[in-house]
């Protein structure tokens, strides 16, 4: 989470769900991000939020139990990057001959 985030959460939380809504949070802080993204280090580009969105998205995908041909094919991504996406985002799991006992 970057500070833009950290101040839109306060806000947030301040005015309320039903006078600072999803829809309008995700608009201000696209243009926010668009216009001053690139300029300040501690505060995400539009691309670097738009990328971790769609990761977001593949991991949900993954949580549904879609195959990377479902995700590539509902998200318009190659079979590939699905693929690499569930690496990255999948937990990792001890291969059969690497537990240790106590």
């Amino acid at each position: 989470m970057d500070i833009l985030n950290r101040v839109l959460s306060i806000i947030q939380a301040e005015l309320g769900d039903d006078i600072f809504t999803e829809a309008k949070r995700a608009h201000f802080e696209r243009q926010f991000r668009f216009e001053y993204g690139a300029e300040a280090h501690y505060i995400a580009s539009l691309r670097a939020f738009e990328v971790a969105e769609r990761q977001r998205e593949v991991g949900r995908l993954i949580g549904l139990g879609l195959s990377d041909r479902q995700i590539s094919d509902r998200l318009g991504i190659s079979r590939w990057h699905a693929c690499r996406l569930r690496q990255k985002l999948s937990p990792a799991t001890p291969a059969a001959g690497d537990s240790r006992s106590l």
